[in-house]
């Protein structure tokens, strides 16, 4: 089962990598070149010294689609949580808003946390939230189409929820209100 053993090698050099529209590119050019392989049984023969472990790894690469950037939105999750909760530690302390992220260093977190769609410090609103009061405040991630939209969103963390898609990913200070029936 060499054929395997090089897919998952292959997949393990993907996951190691910071999540990038680069490395989405990349995985896909990889999943086109295994599909192409073992469309034609004869080549798959001819070419490899392991052909049920080619067709093998070609069966198992649907399954991998998407699992990078899922991945990269369960960092997200746990990176802006702790931000969160470091922000309301430091508003309870301080009886306001850090005016910076940078102000939560060492006391409340030991750095500003990435973000790991673009390698980034999270983005933070202390006010302006798009959506919400003035008052609002939020972190976000630019979430997996890689484009800053201010913080814009209409549910909490999710890059998608129903039908919306959520421009970034972001985690406010106070709710979003309902969706009418029409969005």
């Amino acid at each position: 089962l060499r054929n395997v053993t090089a897919y998952y090698q292959h997949m393990v050099a993907f996951a190691e990598k910071p999540y990038s529209a680069a490395v989405q590119k990349e995985y896909e050019g990889f999943a086109r070149q295994l599909e192409a392989t073992v469309r034609n049984p004869v080549l798959v023969v001819i070419r490899t010294t392991d052909p049920i472990g080619a067709i093998l790894a070609s069966m198992l690469a649907p399954g991998q689609k998407g699992s990078h950037s899922k991945a990269a939105q369960g960092d997200a999750v746990l990176r802006a949580a702790a931000l969160f909760l470091a922000i309301k530690a430091y508003e309870k302390e301080h009886g306001a808003l850090p005016e910076r992220l940078e102000q939560l260093v060492p006391g409340y977190l030991p750095r500003v946390p990435k973000d790991p769609f673009d390698g980034k410090p999270f983005r933070y609103l202390r006010s302006g939230t798009p959506g919400l009061p003035p008052e609002a405040w939020a972190v976000y991630s630019i979430g997996e189409d890689f484009t800053d939209d201010g913080g814009r969103a209409k549910s909490v963390g999710e890059a998608h929820k129903k039908r919306v898609a959520n421009p970034d990913l972001v985690w406010p200070s106070q709710a979003y209100p309902p969706e009418s029936p029409d969005e």
